[in-house]
């Protein structure tokens, strides 16, 4: 499952659900 958050500063976080654990990642759109 991938949850895709929008934020006012622009930045994108994509976290990446893997059984128990969760990874996010950083993106930073300009």
């Amino acid at each position: 499952k991938i949850d895709t958050q929008n934020l006012s500063s622009g930045i994108y976080f994509i976290g990446i659900q893997s059984g128990s654990e969760r990874w996010y990642k950083k993106l930073i759109v300009l």
